[in-house]
């Protein structure tokens, strides 16, 4: 597995966009939250967006981006179905936690709705 960061307008977001977007679909029903950021926003140094890379495959990203000083937000954090339940996310976040304190932010933030959900794999519990 190979650890990068990029742009969310890099060809390797594509795979996470997509994934992502098709289950707020599923989820929501709708798609609207993907773009209420600017892209710009997870872009030095305003933020930052990571991918976890599998023989050159997007397999799992996340990003931060600043709200303050000291604050920034986790967002768009996405693991491909196939690639579930393997401390992939795990791995993005310990990552982004890194570089949010290399950028002075100490504190996270991660909003999240109260809409539970089973994971949309088959045979998950």
């Amino acid at each position: 597995m190979e650890l990068r960061q990029i742009r969310l307008s890099d060809p390797e977001a594509l795979p996470l966009l997509h994934g992502l977007s098709g289950e707020y679909e599923r989820r929501y029903g709708s798609a609207d939250e993907i773009s209420s950021v600017d892209v710009r926003e997870f872009e030095p140094p305003h933020g930052v967006f990571l991918v976890l890379l599998d023989q050159g495959l997007t397999v799992a990203g996340g990003g931060v981006r600043r709200l303050s000083l000291d604050t920034c937000e986790v967002k768009r954090m996405w693991t491909s179905p196939d690639h579930r339940r393997n401390g992939l996310a795990s791995a993005i976040l310990d990552a982004l936690e890194t570089v949010s304190y290399t950028h002075l932010w100490r504190h996270r933030c991660l909003y999240s709705t109260v809409l539970r959900h089973r994971d949309t794999n088959p045979g998950s519990s």
